[in-house]
């Protein structure tokens, strides 16, 4: 989406203007909206404090509200592969370095401090390693202080007149388009020919009465000229090197830094999969991993029952009911079980067990039963 249709849509979600927003997890972490009945999560977050943070969203008002995730082992598995993509080899990180310095043309020996804007997709195809490895590469590459990368974001415009503002007359005449665009911006923007400055191009062409894009088109002519230095508004990340490179022989990453916030990554993934694999009370495992004392909320699906598997004679009739009075001989399990709720179906599962060892029904390997007294009254 666009900064314009983020912006829009974001708006709407806190307007109420819609009920239902579905986003990444960098969606509104800071929003304080009170009135948010639900939060479902699709996937395993990398760590507890995420989870909250993002599953802590709904029911600021006080009023009741629920968190929700569907989740799988096949979503265990992907989280677990995740974290191997999240750290990658530390030759996969030196490659990832020298292919950014390749790519940015950054000569050995030099470039400290310098700020590069780097055209993300195009340095995917340069490299022969998954996007998500270099994505994860260059963070380390940050927090390991070789290189400062902004996420990608909007940046406004810059410019600079490295022409003399005395001559511009001179060089072109006063009803030449150049001459005028280059005049209103010393008028709208003081010390624009001692430094590089933030300018607006709808700024420029609303006091000019002119269309946007000529005045950016005027602006990319006058940089072609050297009149200017012109740094049109970009969505794209910059990268700026804090060291000098060095020969790709020395580069070096701390391996014990490196191997430490791995173990810590890897630690809150494994907190994070036990909360959604364990049996204890989802609210007091959150509430013991910060180091706190509390008791079973009685509101969540392990305090309502969800992992106990022990079937009453009531839930014994009524899924035999079911069985018996089906209208078909083979329908699905899944079918079956999303007649009863979610903190049931184990009772359930393990009620058709039994019913399959006593040979009232038959399970099949593709979740399938088969109603072995299809159309006998029992």
């Amino acid at each position: 989406m666009t900064s314009a249709d983020r912006e829009a849509t974001q708006d709407h979600w806190f307007q109420n203007k819609v009920d239902i927003m579905v986003a990444t997890n960098a969606f509104g972490m800071g929003i304080d909206k009170p009135d948010v009945r639900l939060v479902m999560h699709l996937d395993v977050p990398p760590s507890i404090e995420e989870y909250y943070q993002e599953a802590g969203r709904a029911g600021r008002d006080q009023k009741l509200a629920y968190a929700v995730s569907i989740i799988n082992n096949k979503d265990i598995i992907s989280a677990s592969k995740s974290m191997e993509n999240q750290y990658p080899e530390l030759d996969e990180i030196k490659k990832v370095y020298v292919a950014l310095c390749v790519f940015l043309k950054v000569a050995v020996g030099g470039s400290a401090g310098r700020e590069f804007i780097l055209d993300i997709d195009e340095f995917f195809k340069n490299i022969k390693l998954s996007n998500i490895k270099t994505l994860n590469s260059l963070k380390i590459l940050g927090r390991e202080k070789w290189i400062e990368m902004t996420e990608t974001s909007k940046y406004k415009s810059k410019a600079m007149v490295v022409a003399d503002p005395r001559e511009l007359h001179r060089m072109y005449p006063e009803d030449d388009l150049r001459y005028l665009v280059l005049c209103q911006m010393l008028r709208l923007y003081a010390g624009i020919f001692t430094e590089s400055i933030e300018i607006s191009e709808s700024e420029i062409a609303k006091s000019m009465n002119l269309p946007i894009n000529k005045v950016k088109i005027v602006l990319q002519l006058l940089e072609r000229e050297a009149m200017i230095h012109y740094d049109p508004s970009s969505t794209k990340p910059r990268v700026v090197f804090l060291m000098d490179r060095p020969a790709d022989e020395s580069f070096r990453i701390d391996k014990e830094k490196y191997n430490f916030y791995k173990d810590i990554a890897q630690k809150r993934l494994n907190a994070t999969i036990q909360y959604f694999t364990g049996n204890k009370c989802r609210q007091l495992t959150i509430i013991e991993y910060f180091d706190q004392k509390g008791q079973p909320c009685g509101k969540c699906d392990i305090c309502r029952g969800s992992n106990d598997a022990t079937f009453s004679q009531e839930d014994y009739k009524m899924v035999l009911n079911y069985i018996t009075n089906a209208k078909a001989e083979i329908f699905d399990l899944k079918l079956l079980l999303h007649s009863w709720p979610t903190n049931k179906r184990k009772k359930i599962i393990a009620c058709l067990d039994f019913l399959s060892n006593e040979e009232y029904i038959q399970l099949t390997e593709d979740g399938k039963i088969i109603n072995l007294f299809y159309g006998k009254k029992s």
